[in-house]
């Protein structure tokens, strides 16, 4: 027979399963839309984002005086970004850039440039010094994020720079390569045969060789050289100032181009119309020539001279006036210059030797 706390018992058995079915009912369903998420999970995974990467690359061995390229590439990158350049530090080694102007200056070692505002490759020339053989530079690449300044990215790379040839070697082979012909001006052009190892800027050079005077005609001969190490483009011009009708400046056509140690020798002749030949006899003409006077005037025995050259006869006419006999030649001074380049061409390593002049007797 059942007691009162028997149905009791059988009454909270019953409810506590029905709360364990609801439970386990209500667990299935939340297990049913977590399913989905976790097994994608476990068995999907979302690609990572690698770094930013700046690879570098050069050749592995470059001689020096000679333009070798470093490029460089950058992945991952995203937005703006410049570039800057630099080189590790070593003992006798120099590296020139190019510049904006199409020159080459040399750079300090680790100082960052990029003066032509490069994004993936630059020549580059390795400069040793004389006592220098070779030299292993690492040439660092760094990347700077533009909208914040920041350097987000580098790469390296390394490379061996050797001496060239020997200077001995060098000078016999340009001895055998020299030629011999002539410009269209008329001038003579001798070739260095250097046309390559160019770097930096070239630089034309003007001196005055000789100049001869004889019976009021007078011949100057110059030279114009590139002493410099690139070669000079063509085009170039020159002007020659001499003493005909006063002060007469010669205007040169244009010129060809000159590889360094290459030079051209020039012969300008003209008539000295500012000399005096005195050859013939100078008697009795008569011209104030009180001090401070320095010259006569036209058709005196001084006309185109001092008044005191050696040789004159002075004798008194009237007060302040004398008159001068003399047969023979006499020496008047005469200055002939030269300028190379007058229009600023191109850039030079200098150009305070654009210009010569020298002075001269005219007989």
């Amino acid at each position: 027979m059942q007691t009162f706390w028997d149905n009791v018992l059988r009454v909270v058995a019953v409810i506590g399963l029905l709360a364990v079915l609801l439970l386990g009912a209500w667990g299935i369903i939340q297990i049913a839309f977590l399913l989905p998420s976790f097994f994608g999970g476990l068995f999907h995974r979302t690609p990572s984002v690698a770094g930013e990467t700046v690879t570098v690359s050069v050749p592995a061995t470059a001689a020096a005086d000679t333009p070798f390229n470093l490029t460089w590439s950058h992945a991952n990158k995203s937005g703006e970004y410049s570039y800057a350049v630099s080189y590790s530090c070593e003992s006798g080694l120099a590296v020139a850039a190019p510049v904006p102007t199409g020159g080459w200056a040399q750079v300090p070692c680790n100082t960052p440039f990029n003066y032509i505002n490069a994004s993936s490759t630059t020549p580059l020339v390795g400069v040793l010094s004389t006592s220098t053989k070779s030299a292993k530079p690492t040439f660092t690449v760094a990347a700077t994020k533009l909208s914040t300044g920041a350097v987000t990215a580098r790469g390296t790379a390394a490379t061996s720079i050797t001496a060239p040839a020997s200077t001995a070697t060098t000078k016999t082979t340009t001895t055998k390569t020299t030629t011999k012909t002539t410009t269209k001006s008329g001038g003579t052009y001798y070739a260095s045969g250097r046309t390559s190892n160019l770097y930096g800027y070239p630089d034309l050079a003007v001196t005055i060789d000789s100049v001869q005077s004889i019976g009021g005609n007078a011949a100057v001969v110059f030279t114009i050289k590139n002493v410099g190490t690139n070669v000079s483009p063509s085009n170039w011009t020159f002007n020659a100032t001499i003493p005909q009708n006063g002060t007469y400046v010669y205007p040169s056509g244009p010129q060809q181009a000159l590889y360094p140690g290459d030079r051209i020798v020039y012969t300008l002749r003209y008539s000295e119309t500012n000399g005096y030949n005195g050859s013939q006899p100078c008697t009795g003409y008569g011209f104030p020539c009180a001090a401070p006077t320095t010259y006569g005037g036209p058709g005196s025995c001084n006309q185109y001279g001092p008044c005191t050259v050696p040789g004159y006869v002075n004798y008194t006419v009237t007060p302040n006036q004398y008159s001068y006999s003399y047969s023979g030649t006499w020496a008047n001074q005469q200055v002939v210059s030269v300028q190379v380049d007058p229009s600023g061409l191109f850039n030079e390593t200098t150009k305070a030797n654009n210009w010569a002049s020298q002075y001269y007797n005219a007989y």
